[in-house]
This record gives structure tokens, C-alpha cells and sequence, in this order.
């Protein structure tokens, strides 16, 4: 799948990249705590990556042919407020992922910024872990010892891939970035330096030579406040010297005040100042104090905690309102900008600009020293105001007011970083070219192959030699921007492109699949979209054409399409002499070089790219393919170049060997002609477009696509019901047509459309053989929506045409005697005759089978019984007369589950075997062959075999009946696992999160399906147990009330199996009663399928529950036949018998008073037998059954320690509802235990429950 990587409209201005990359490792702990850059509280975090593009029909078929999966995108919010969960990491480990172990907590400082005036309180808590001892110790050191500059910075890793086994020190390190901090460290050198302003030089009014104001600038993402406030802010506390920042806001407001920015770092300044106890004792605080007082009371307006330091009256409201009225005399007012001409605004600025920045100088020379100065760092300087920026060109230029009197006057120990995407002239239209050279401009460009190669490997812990394939990648792919490379590192992690290889504990990857199969990153994609229209009118050419062959083109066809193009340019030269010239001098050899020579720009330009495939290239982006695309004028000009596309296609193909893979030309041939419009007019051309979709379509049915085949199919639909070629004639192609759109409609569920092509077959078509396959879709698509009447209806009159009307005409004795006949014949053949039986070979005969047997595959909850073992008689019956056919292998399985229900249980266990030999013999279609599969194992292959050997098999008949688009067939090999998973003793937990993905797949494919209801009955009754919903209703979070009157109108068995164990468990007897007398009346419909040991075991336990209780004998006659039954099952080697025939066995004696030891040791052996086939229900319920009856004996200790193990095996097994309600119910049993088993206290069984009545 591809992956694309753009910027969605994240905001022009932020600058919220720059950091995003950072990490602060934690050497003790080993975790990575994510350090970004501030980001503007009106701007909204956006993900970086996103995935715009859609897949190409092609793909998709491609794609769900294989099954591969892909991960879904991680947007950047959910990336971080996400933590992964058990099943993300097992997912992980499946493929050989393994995931970053990050702290993804975003450090953020800007916030109290954008408003000094009322932040400063919130602002104390953090300052204080800013504050340091730098006023009195030079050479402190910080709490974050960050040695030899060995820091993450600008290209930092997110995070290490952690790996158990795997240990890696966390020392941080500096990737590319080591020039531009050297630079900054070495203007704070020189501002260490004392530095005097005499009066010699004073007259210049300009601070001589030594730079103390740096300019760094760069892109987006670059890394600039990162390295300022995460490295060089470490490198000077470590010094001894102040760091504060403050940052300039896209959002501009009047009420922040004036100079925002400046006057947040000075307001943050002075905390970190006033907060040291010991500032008021030293020589700043005494040179603070001796400012004059205008200065101060200028300060004071700006800097609104300023009488921290010099213990002025603190400033108040109306000072506060006055100072922001007096922004428009001060200049941070924007509106009297716009209203006054530059000149006022010079006039009006330059005296009170210059005060301000005289007393700033004043404030700096006191508070700062050699061995403490200052570094102001100003961020965002390309969203700063103009008085803003007037007052920091003042600052930086070093300008003084002119005074005779200046003798000797120091320079204030004062470092300014301005941090700023650009460099434009409003930033420095103030300073002249000499005040200019005194500012140390650095600019912050794209890492190269080195520090990518570096980080790459520094990540996957490996040298850099063997990662360097992966690095020139990433390189092309992001153009070096660091907070690109680890976005899109990270998306290569994330979709699985990167994977560790454990026993040899390395990573991998495939270079040729990342360069196919991801996209250029936003910042790339913008540079290439710039050049497209700078090309030359070839190169365009060449890319036109490219945009229209797809996101990906081959070279050949591309230069095949082209060389036609100019051809056809060149034949609409009127001068015949030119004509021949131009002909000449395109020959393919030169049309060939000067392809290769565009192609060559435009992978220059970074416009597209090699996908690693031999002459296979793709846009960069998807973007810029439909930037191209939209060269191409809308109309006859675009659908002229499709047209052309798909002709060159369509003889490409016919030139091709058979043994070469043509899948995607296919797709793309009727791409591109359904793209061309009008052109396909001609009736020939309407055939040929119709038959390529078709051809595309079978392609996508075969790969499994079936929305991708049913998107072709409508497309010829169209032609077919619009072209005049079409009206009255090509019958048999329209015939074949609607056919397969039946079939595909039926497959994605839409039930309609299938109905209505299925119909239109039925009503035109004149040969009766020609109607089958449109009507089973028809009959299929009516039994899956719980239409089975009328599903019947159609298919009696569809006999008709066959001359059959048997099905009408026959009774139920009728039936008897044909199921008589049939099997004396057949039971008397030994199986390898059956096996070996040859293959029909009268087509009318063969015909007769496929429609008769619509009736074998009728759903259970519409199947009329006497028509369904009718329909599997006949099938034999001509099997056995003229040879078998396909479907004679599912005959032969539900001829098997019908000996069952008669009572032959042997034969049904031989036939199933004798039916899964005949699916090795014979091409059985695959739908088929997953109906008969789940046929044997629902019915035939549990009467010899653990029912636990049947799920496997079910699973591998679902998964092959979804891949075919067979919705019935899929639904009921999923309903038969899970069921077979309950009867196997699976935990509830799992089985319920097996119906969720069967529901999600499913429904996926068909959501308005009545078969489903089976399903969600079973569903409901699992979440009961669990504890969800009322246990006795089969209403709640999977079933609603319309749903359980739907269940109840198309049949009540699945309902009654579902509810009988629920009435049980929860002392219900008398529901429970009427549930096993329904399901007694109907055991023929119910005994061949492998529920049929729990509804006997419930029925069982119910009838000698209410023998005891009602002490009617008629009770124990029934539970004694059932008893019997199960006897002679398990005497017959029934291994899904072993544990519930001892289990009535001491029931039985419970309830007729026989031998308590004997009642015991058959309970024993119940647990015994369920503990060893895992049936922790089973062994459950033979505990809480054991433990009752040594309570009716007066065993109370043993008594309770059976139901302490039987509710811990509820639990175990996730029935949290049973558990409940036993405790609930012999609470007092349990407490009393003790007391009860004193002598003389016995209690007889009955009194149980009266004493916990009270």
C-alpha cells in the first residue's frame, strides 16, 4: 500500500516542527521524553502525514488477493496521547516489529509568554527549577551535565527501538548541528568579554566590532529553537550565566501590551532574579537601585514585576491601563500605524524608542556582569510587530544617545539570539550596512547524507555503512529536513517497512519497496510543485502523458504514447514537405533519448521517481499528479489521451506471451477506456470496452476483489444499457453479463441489484441451462435475506422448465420409502466404489443436479425439512444412475447428516469420511467445497471424532467461502466454529471476541442478512453469562427485541438451544421445560448436529431437577431415556459423551436416593473426563452438582469445596454471571460451613434454601 506524506494545511507561520524531533534522555530509566518546540495556543496541531491517495483498482485487487494488511494512518495527536496496548504489541512482534519505547510528554514554554502582564504568578512554579546558583558561583554546574556537547538536537531521534536482550547507553548526541552552536558559544565568549564605550569611540555611536546579537534563521522543522533553548541554553548555565526567552505570537493582540516578546523574557528575567536569595545583597541589586527614577518608572510600566528588584510600588491597574493607552505613544499600537505616514510614525517613534532602549541599556549594565550575563533569545521574529522590531534593531545596533560628558561607559554583558524562519528586509530596514556586519547571521539548512546516516543508524543501532541504503532514501524522500526524516522514519516504522530480525538481532528492510511505495514529504512536494510549470513544453509533454497513464507508468508505454502523440501532432501539419521532416526526426530511437533526457529532469526536480522496478517510475507524490493531470484540459483533449492510453495498452497485451503476468495492464487497459468518454462511441468500440471490463472484472473476482470486479462490471453495465449496438441483438453476451453481475452483487451483499440482474437473465434468456447460474444468485440472494418461501417459490417454477415436478407431487411417505431405497443401495457399496464412481456426462442430467441441490443449501432458519431431505435423495439417487458431478460431494456429506437424524450414526460418521475423499478426487469449486466441509464437520465427523478436531477445518471453510463471496456459506461455518467453541469449553471471553470478528467481516460483506441472527442469538446468550444483560433474556447489547421477534418468526430451535442452558443455569426450570419439550418435538431437525450433547445434558439435568422438585415420575422417565441414549452413544466410542454421561450418571443417583459413594465417583470421573478434554464448563457444572448433593448428604465441608472449585472454574471460564448468582444463593452455605459440619447439625437437602430464605 501506499504511503503519502503531506502537511495538512498546517499553518504557514508555526514553527511547531523545529523541535518535534527532540528527545531528553534519562540515563537512569532509559525512557525518552519528548522535547518540542511552543507552539501558539490558536493554532491547531495537525498530523504531518496523512494518506490522500486512493489505491488504483489494480492495487486493491492486488492487495486483498494477498491479504496483506496494512496499518492504518497514525495521525501526530493520537501518536501521542495513544499508549499501546497488549494487542498493538503482539500485532508488532507478529511481523518483527517491535515498538519505540517513548514518554511522549511535550514540554511547552511559550504559553505565559503571550501575556506578561498576568502570567507571572503561574510562571513562579516553573522558574524556580530554571533558577540556579549562577549569581554567586561562576562555574556551577547544572543539574543536566551535558559533557561534550553530546546532545540531541535538530535530527534527534524520537526514540530507540527497544529490544529485549538489547542494551544501549543513552547518552545524547548532536547530529549536523556542531558549526552553528560553536558560532553562538563563541558570541557569548565575546560577550564575557568587558568591553568599553569611550568617548573616542562614542561619537560613531556604534558598539566596535564585537558581535553580540546573532540572527539565526532557517526553515520550518530546521531545528533553530531546539538548539537555542534545549543546548546552548544547558552550555550557558553550565557557564554561570541567565538564559530567557521569549516568543513572538502569529495571533497578534492589544491587549498582550507593547514589545510581547521582549517584555515576556525580561518578566521571566526578573523572577529567575528575584527568586535567589541572595540577589538583594549583591552589587546588581545595589546598581539596580541607583537607576534613575525615570528609568525605573519606565521599566515599571513594561516590565510588570520589575519592584521585585527594585522595590518600587508595584503596578497596578490604572498603571496598567495608562501603559497600554501610552502603546501608541510608546509604539506597540498597530491601528496608529496604519492611520499616521511612515514619516509621523519616524517622528513620533524615534525619542521614545530611544528612552526605552536607553534605559534597557541601564537595566542590563546593573544586572548583568562578565561573570553572569545575559542571553536574550527572541523567537519567532518573522511574526513580530514593527515597533518590536524598531526596538530590537536599536538594541542591536548598539546605538547610544550622543553625550559630551560620556568618558568611560561599559557595554551591558548582554547576548541577543533572534530566531526567525526568514530574513526580511522589515527586519533590518533600520540599521545601517556597518551595524548590519556587526550581527552574526547563521543559517540552519538540511542536514545531508551524513547526520541522516547518522541518526538512521544511531536508531537501529547499527554501523553506518549498512544503513546507508536506507539514509540516501530517506535523503531523497524528505530533502534532508530533520523533523521530515524522523516523521517519516517513523512511518516506515509504523507500517511495518522496518523490521527486526531476532535471531540475528538486526533490522531490515526492502530499499525497492520504500522508494515504490511512500511518498516525498510535504516540504519536498512544495519545491516540486513550483518546478512543474518551469519545464520545458517537452518535459510537460511527458508528464502529461505520465499523469494520465496513472500514479505509476511504465517507461515503454510511456514512450510508445508519447511517439503516438507526436505523430498525431504532426499529421495536422498542412505542409506536406514539414511533415515528412518532423516524421523523420521523431524516429524511436530519438523518441527513446529524449524521454530518458525529460525523465532525467523530472527525476531531477524530484517531480518523480524510480519505483526499484525495472523501467517502472512514480510520482512523487499524488499531489503533484493531479497538478499535472490538471494540465490537461477537461474534455475531448484528456478522454483523446486515454483512449490513445488504452489502445496502446490493448496491443500491448495481444504481444505479450502467454506466460507473461498482463494482471495490471488488464485493469489499466479499462481504466483508461472508461476514462475516454465519447470516444468508445462506435459500436465496435462499445464491445471492446465492454468486454475489457469484463475481463477486468473476472481478474478482480479471481483475486477476491469483488467490489473492485463490481465496479467494472456496473461500467460494462452502463455501455451495454446505453449503446445502440446493444438494443435487440448480442444476447448471449448480455445474458453472460448479467449473470456474473448477479453472482458479484450477491458476493458484496447488495441484494437488489442482484436480484434485479439475476431477473432480467431469467426473463430474456431462452435456454433453460443458460438460467442456472443467475438463478441460484437469485435463490441464494432471497434464502440469505430470510425469504426462503419465496426463494422456494421460484425455484419449483425454475423445475418446471426441467420437466420436473417430483418435489410438488411427493409426501413425507413418499420421502420415507425414497430415504429406504436410497440407503439399502447405497450403504451395501463399499466406500472406495463410492469414491471411484464416474463422472457424469449428460449435460441435462448435470443441469438437473445444480438446481435440485439449490434446495441442499437452503439456511437453516428458512429450510423446509421435507424439501431439503427430498432435494439430497434425489441428488444421490442420480449420482448413483449417471455418474457424480461436484455438488454430488455435498450430497453425499448431508445424505451423512441425514443417516444421523434417522438414527444411523455409524453410517453418518463413514458417509462424511466418504464425502471428504470425493472432495481430493474432484475440481470441486471452492464454494463447494467449503459447504461440504462444513456440513461433515457440523453433523457427520463429531459422531467419531472430538469436536475439537472439527474447528480447524470450519475456519479454513469460512475463510475460503468469504474469499469466494459466498455469504450463506461464510455465515454458517462461522456459527458452526463457534458453537463447536462452546462445546469444546473455550473461554467465553474469546469466544465472544471471535463473534465480534466474525460479525466485522462479515457484515463487512453483507450487513442485511437474516442468517446473521443466528449468530447474534449465540452472541447474546455468551454476553448473558458473562455478566451483560439480564441472564434470562435474550435481549440486550448483540440482540435486540426486533431481532429476537425476527428469530422467532423464521424459527425457534436456534433460539431454544441458545436460551435452554441459560433457563438452566439460572433456575428457570419451568422456561427450561418448555424449551426441551419444543426442542423433543423437533429432535430430528436438531440430533445430526454437534449441539446436540449439551441440549441432551440441559434436558437431562432439567427433567430430574423437577422429578425432585415436583416428584413426578413422567419427569424421570425422560431424563432416564435421555440418560440411555447418550449411554449407548458413549458405549459406541463417542468421545463427546465421556463427560456428561457420568455427570447424569450421579445426578440420577442423587435424585433417586441411590448410593451417595457411587453418586460421587461418577461425579469424580465427570470432573476427571472434562478436566482432560478441557471442557471447564462441563467440569464446572459436575462440581456445582457434586457440591449439592454432599450438602443434601450433610457433607458440609466437602460440599463446599466443591463449590468454591466450581465457582472458580465459572470464572476461569467466564461465566462471572453464574458465579454471582451461586454465591448470592449459597452465601450461607458458605459461611457456615464449619458450624453445620458439627454433630447434630444436619440439615436434609431440601432445607438448603429454606434456611437462606430465612
Amino acid at each position: 500500500m501506499r504511503n503519502n506524506y503531506t502537511d495538512h494545511g498546517k499553518e504557514s507561520g508555526s514553527d511547531l516542527q523545529d523541535g518535534d524531533y527532540l528527545r531528553n534522555v534519562d540515563n537512569a530509566s532509559g525512557k525518552y521524553s519528548e522535547l518540542s518546540d511552543t507552539q501558539d495556543d490558536s493554532s491547531q496541531e495537525q498530523d504531518v502525514l496523512s494518506r490522500d491517495y486512493q489505491p488504483s483498482n489494480w492495487e486493491k485487487a492486488c492487495l486483498i488477493s494477498q491479504q496483506s494488511k496494512v496499518s492504518a494512518p497514525i495521525d501526530a495527536k493520537s501518536r501521542k496521547s495513544r499508549s499501546p496496548s497488549l494487542g498493538d504489541f503482539l500485532n508488532q512482534n507478529r511481523d518483527g516489529r517491535i515498538s519505540f519505547d517513548i514518554d511522549e510528554n511535550i514540554n511547552t514554554t511559550s504559553s505565559a509568554h503571550q501575556q506578561p502582564d498576568n502570567g507571572a504568578s503561574e510562571r513562579k512554579k516553573e522558574n524556580k527549577m530554571k533558577l540556579s546558583d549562577n549569581l554567586t558561583s561562576p562555574h556551577n554546574q547544572s543539574s543536566l551535565n551535558m559533557g561534550d556537547h553530546h546532545t540531541f538536537v535538530s535530527a534527534l531521534t524520537e526514540g530507540t527501538f527497544r529490544t529485549e536482550g538489547v542494551s544501549r547507553a543513552t547518552s545524547t548526541r548532536l547530529y549536523g548541528r556542531q558549526e552553528e552552536l560553536d558560532r553562538m558559544l563563541q558570541a557569548y565568549t565575546d560577550v564575557c568579554e568587558p568591553l568599553w564605550l569611550t568617548s573616542q569611540n562614542a561619537k560613531s555611536l556604534i558598539i566596535p566590532t564585537a558581535r553580540r546579537t546573532v540572527l539565526l534563521h532557517g526553515p520550518a522543522g530546521i531545528g533553530k529553537t531546539a538548539l537555542v533553548e534545549k543546548i546552548l541554553r544547558n552550555q550557558i548555565l553550565q557557564k554561570g550565566g541567565h538564559f530567557v526567552l521569549g516568543k513572538f505570537s502569529k495571533t497578534k493582540s492589544v491587549a498582550s501590551g507593547p514589545y510581547p516578546a521582549l517584555v515576556a523574557a525580561l518578566t521571566d528575567f526578573c523572577d529567575l532574579l528575584a527568586q535567589h536569595p541572595d540577589f538583594r545583597s549583591s552589587k546588581q541589586a545595589k546598581l539596580l537601585k541607583k537607576l534613575r527614577q525615570e528609568d525605573t518608572k519606565r521599566l515599571g510600566l513594561l516590565i510588570g514585576n520589575l519592584h521585585r528588584l527594585t522595590g518600587a510600588l508595584k503596578r497596578t491597574e490604572s498603571t496598567k491601563k495608562s501603559l497600554i493607552a501610552g502603546g501608541e505613544k510608546l509604539g506597540d499600537g498597530e491601528q496608529q500605524f496604519s492611520t499616521q505616514t511612515q514619516a509621523d510614525e519616524t517622528a513620533s517613534l524615534s525619542s521614545s524608542l530611544a528612552d526605552i532602549h536607553s534605559s534597557l541599556r541601564k537595566f542590563f549594565r546593573a544586572v548583568t556582569s562578565a561573570e553572569h550575563p545575559l542571553c536574550l533569545c527572541i523567537d519567532d521574529l518573522q511574526w513580530a510587530d514593527l515597533p518590536s522590531l524598531e526596538l530590537l534593531q536599536l538594541m542591536a545596533s548598539g546605538r547610544v544617545s550622543h553625550s559630551s560628558n560620556i568618558k568611560k561607559l561599559q557595554q551591558p554583558h548582554v547576548l541577543m539570539i533572534c530566531i526567525s524562519r526568514e530574513v526580511t528586509s522589515n527586519m533590518l530596514h533600520r540599521l545601517s550596512r556597518k551595524e548590519i556586519k556587526c550581527i552574526d547571521m547563521i543559517e540552519m539548512k538540511n542536514l545531508g547524507i551524513g547526520g541522516i546516516n547518522d541518526i538512521v543508524a544511531d536508531k537501529l543501532q547499527m554501523d553506518a555503512a549498512s544503513t546507508h541504503s536506507l539514509s540516501k532514501i530517506i535523503m531523497r524522500k524528505t530533502g534532508g529536513n530533520p523533523s521530515y526524516v524522523l516523521q517519516y522514519f517513523n512511518q516506515l516504522r509504523n507500517d511495518g517497512y522496518l523490521k527486526r530480525k531476532l535471531e540475528e538481532t538486526r533490522w531490515i528492510w526492502n530499499p525497492s519497496r520504500i522508494q515504490a511505495e511512500t511518498d516525498v514529504t510535504q516540504n519536498v512536494l512544495e519545491i516540486a510543485a513550483r518546478k512543474i510549470p518551469q519545464n520545458s513544453k517537452y518535459v510537460q509533454l511527458v508528464l502529461k502523458v505520465a499523469s494520465a497513464i496513472g500514479f505509476k507508468f511504465d517507461k515503454r508505454l510511456l514512450e510508445a504514447i508519447v511517439f503516438a502523440e507526436c505523430q498525431k501532432a504532426i499529421e495536422g501539419e498542412v505542409n506536406g514537405n514539414y511533415q515528412k521532416t518532423l516524421q523523420q526526426s521523431i524516429s524511436n530511437s530519438n523518441m527513446r533519448t529524449k524521454v530518458n533526457k525529460c525523465l532525467a529532469r523530472a527525476l531531477k526536480a524530484h517531480i518523480i521517481e524510480k519505483t526499484g522496478f525495472s523501467g517502472e517510475y512514480k510520482f512523487s507524490h499524488v499531489s503533484l499528479r493531479e497538478q499535472v493531470l490538471q494540465m490537461i484540459s477537461e474534455g475531448k483533449e484528456r478522454e483523446d489521451l486515454h483512449f490513445q492510453i488504452g489502445k496502446c495498452l490493448k496491443q500491448k497485451i495481444s504481444n505479450l506471451s502467454p506466460d507473461t503476468s498482463t494482471d495490471w495492464m488488464i485493469f489499466s487497459m479499462a481504466d483508461q477506456l472508461n476514462q475516454a468518454g465519447e470516444n468508445t462511441a462506435n459500436p465496435l468500440e462499445s464491445m471492446e470496452l465492454m468486454r475489457a471490463n469484463v475481463q477486468a472484472a473476472r481478474l478482480a473476482c479471481d483475486k477476491g476483489a469483488f467490489q473492485v470486479a463490481v465496479d467494472y462490471l456496473r461500467s460494462a453495465q452502463a455501455v451495454v444499457e446505453m449503446s445502440i449496438f446493444f438494443k435487440g441483438q448480442h444476447e448471449t453476451a448480455k445474458s453472460l453479463l448479467y449473470t456474473f453481475i448477479a453472482e458479484m452483487e450477491y458476493a458484496i451483499g447488495d441484494f437488489p441489484r442482484c436480484q434485479e440482474a439475476a431477473r432480467m437473465v431469467l426473463a430474456y434468456e431462452i435456454n433453460p441451462a443458460s438460467k442456472i447460474d443467475a438463478f441460484r444468485a437469485l435463490f441464494d440472494a432471497l434464502d440469505v435475506q430470510g425469504n426462503g418461501n419465496e426463494a422456494v417459490h421460484i425455484a419449483l417454477q425454475f423445475l418446471h422448465k426441467f420437466n420436473k415436478s417430483f418435489l410438488e407431487d411427493a409426501n413425507k411417505l413418499q420421502m420415507l420409502s425414497e430415504f429406504i431405497n436410497t440407503r439399502n443401495k447405497i450403504v451395501t457399496l463399499p466406500d472406495e466404489e463410492l469414491i471411484n464412481l464416474p463422472e457424469i456426462l449428460d449435460d441435462e442430467k448435470a443441469n438437473d443436479l445444480k438446481v435440485i441441490s439449490a434446495f441442499c443449501t437452503m439456511a437453516p432458519i428458512n429450510r423446509n425439512e421435507f424439501l431439503f431431505h427430498f432435494s439430497i435423495l434425489h441428488v444421490i439417487k442420480l449420482s448413483l444412475q449417471y455418474g457424480v458431478a461436484a455438488i454430488s460431494t455435498y450430497a453425499f456429506g448431508n445424505f451423512g447428516t441425514l443417516l444421523a437424524s434417522m438414527g444411523h450414526f455409524h453410517e453418518a460418521f463413514r458417509f462424511g469420511n466418504v464425502a471428504l475423499r470425493m472432495l481430493e478426487r474432484f475440481h470441486v469449486p471452492p464454494n463447494v467445497q467449503a459447504h461440504t466441509i462444513a456440513v461433515i464437520h457440523g453433523g457427520c465427523q463429531h459422531w467419531g471424532k472430538n469436536i475439537k478436531e472439527s474447528l480447524q477445518p470450519l475456519m479454513k471453510a469460512y475463510e475460503t467461502g468469504k474469499t469466494v463471496g459466498d455469504i450463506k456459506c461464510s455465515w454458517m461455518c462461522a456459527y458452526n466454529y463457534l458453537v463447536g467453541s462452546l462445546e469444546s469449553g473455550v473461554k467465553l471471553s474469546q469466544v465472544e471476541i471471535d463473534i465480534r470478528v466474525f460479525c466485522k467481516g462479515l457484515d463487512d460483506m453483507s450487513p442485511r442478512n437474516a442468517v446473521r441472527i443466528m449468530i447474534t442469538s449465540l452472541w447474546q446468550k455468551v454476553l448473558n453469562l458473562m455478566g451483560d444483560g439480564d441472564p434470562l433474556q435474550l435481549i440486550g447489547r448483540a440482540m435486540t427485541k426486533s431481532q429476537l421477534d425476527t428469530v422467532v418468526k423464521c424459527g425457534t430451535l436456534f433460539l431454544a438451544s441458545a436460551q435452554l442452558s441459560l433457563a438452566y443455569h439460572f433456575d428457570a426450570l419451568k422456561v427450561a421445560e418448555q424449551l426441551c419439550e419444543l426442542l423433543e418435538a423437533n429432535e430430528r431437525a436438531i440430533c445430526w448436529h454437534f449441539t446436540v450433547y449439551q441440549i441432551l445434558m440441559y434436558s437431562c439435568l432439567t427433567y430430574l431437577r423437577l422429578s425432585d422438585t415436583m416428584s413426578n415420575y413422567r419427569y424421570k422417565l425422560k431424563a432416564l431415556k435421555i440418560l440411555r441414549k447418550l449411554e449407548n452413544w458413549y458405549q459406541d466410542g463417542n468421545v463427546n459423551c465421556s463427560s456428561i454421561v457420568p455427570l447424569l450418571r450421579g445426578e440420577y443417583m442423587v435424585i433417586t436416593k441411590k448410593n451417595p459413594k457411587l453418586a460421587e465417583h461418577h461425579f469424580k470421573e465427570a470432573i476427571k473426563e472434562a478436566t482432560v478434554l478441557g471442557l471447564c464448563h462441563i467440569a464446572a457444572l459436575g462440581n456445582e452438582r457434586a457440591a449439592l448433593a454432599c450438602w443434601s448428604w450433610e457433607n458440609f465441608e466437602q460440599g463446599t469445596i466443591y463449590m468454591e472449585q466450581a465457582c472458580e472454574l465459572y470464572r476461569v471460564w467466564g461465566a462471572h454471571a453464574k458465579v454471582e448468582q451461586m454465591k448470592d444463593k449459597y452465601d450461607y452455605m458458605f459461611s457456615n460451613a464449619s458450624e453445620m459440619n458439627q454433630p447434630g447439625n444436619f440439615l436434609t437437602f431440601d432445607s438448603i434454601i429454606d434456611i437462606k430464605n430465612g
